[in-house]
C-alpha cells in the first residue's frame, strides 16, 4: 500500500450542502432497517405518533448499557462526520452535520424518548473520533495500484473508516490544507502479554498512531486535527476480549512551537475495565 505517495488534487471550490444531508439520511435508514429487521429492536417501531411524542417530550437521560452509550453512539456520530468530510465539508461544517444527524436519529428513527447522553456522545465523540478516523483512512492510497495490493488497500481503508472506504469521493475532496506532499505520522502496533491481578494470562493487542503535519516547516496555518494521536488496545484471554480502551487527542486551534504546540484540544476517551469502574469522556 502506498501511503500518500500520489499527488492529491486540491478540493473543488463549489460545495453541495445537500449531498451530506442525503448521505446521513440514507445511513440512518440503513442502520434503522438493520436494527428493525435483523436485530428486531423494539425501539425501531417508529411512526408519526412516536415522532410527535419524541418532539413533545424532548431530550431525557438514557439508561442503555455503557458500551452502547459510550462508544456505540460515538462511532455512529463518527460516520456522520465522515460522510460530511467525504463530500468536501470542512471540519466545522462536518461538526454541524454531526450535530444535526444525531438529533434526527434521536427524534425520528427511535420510538424511545430521545436520549440527551446519546446525543452528547454522538455529537462530541463523533466529531473527534470521526476526524481522526477520516484522516487515517485517507493516508492509504491505492488508486495507482493493481491486483492484491489494490484489494488490500481498499480493505484497509474500509476497515479504518467504512464511509471513506465506500464513497472514495474523499480522495477528491480532502480539506487538509497541504496538498501534493507527504504527511508526517508515526504508526506502531505493539503486541505483548501480561499476568492480571485476578491471575489470568492475557495477550495484548494495541495500536499507537500520531499525525504530525503541524510540525512541518512550511505548515503555517493550524487546522483542526493537524496534530492528533489515536490509541487503542484490547486484551484477549480464555474468557474472550478484555479491558478495551480507545483514546483520541487532537488540536482544534492554537500555536505551534519547534517541538510542540499549545492551544485548545479535543478529546475522546473510552475505558471499559474488568473492574467495576468504567470511564468515558
Amino acid at each position: 500500500i502506498g501511503l500518500d505517495q500520489d499527488r492529491i488534487a486540491p478540493p473543488k471550490n463549489s460545495k453541495n450542502y445537500l449531498k451530506p444531508f442525503w448521505g446521513i439520511t440514507k445511513f440512518n435508514l440503513l442502520i434503522w432497517a438493520f436494527d428493525r429487521y435483523v436485530l428486531k429492536g423494539s425501539w425501531t417501531n417508529i411512526s408519526i405518533d412516536s415522532i410527535r411524542e419524541n418532539i413533545e417530550t424532548g431530550l431525557v437521560w438514557d439508561y442503555d448499557d455503557f458500551n452502547t452509550n459510550a462508544v456505540g453512539h460515538a462511532y455512529h456520530g463518527a460516520m456522520y462526520h465522515s460522510i460530511a468530510r467525504s463530500h468536501g465539508m470542512s471540519f466545522l461544517e462536518s461538526s454541524i452535520y454531526t450535530f444535526l444527524g444525531s438529533l434526527s436519529w434521536e427524534f425520528l428513527w427511535e420510538s424511545e424518548f430521545p436520549g440527551k447522553n446519546d446525543h452528547y456522545f454522538s455529537t462530541l465523540g463523533g466529531i473527534h473520533l470521526g476526524e481522526a478516523l477520516y484522516r487515517m483512512a485517507n493516508l492509504v492510497s491505492y488508486e495507482n495500484s493493481t491486483g492484491l495490493r489494490k484489494t488490500f488497500g481498499k480493505a484497509f481503508k474500509f476497515f479504518v473508516n467504512p464511509i471513506v472506504g465506500i464513497t472514495k469521493s474523499s480522495d477528491e475532496n480532502l480539506d487538509f490544507g497541504s496538498f501534493g506532499k507527504d504527511h508526517d505520522y508515526d504508526f506502531k502496533l505493539p503486541l505483548g502479554a501480561y499476568h492480571s491481578s485476578d491471575d489470568q494470562f492475557i495477550m495484548l493487542i494495541a495500536t499507537r498512531f500520531e499525525y504530525k503535519d503541524i510540525f512541518q516547516s512550511n505548515h503555517s496555518k493550524i487546522r483542526p486535527y493537524d496534530w492528533f494521536s489515536f490509541d487503542a488496545r484490547i486484551g484477549i484471554s480464555d474468557q474472550g476480549f478484555r479491558d478495551p480502551e480507545i483514546s483520541t487527542y487532537g488540536i482544534l486551534f492554537g500555536k505551534k512551537f519547534r517541538n510542540g504546540c499549545a492551544g485548545m484540544f479535543g478529546l475522546f476517551d473510552y475505558i471499559n475495565s474488568h473492574m467495576p469502574e468504567r470511564m468515558s469522556a
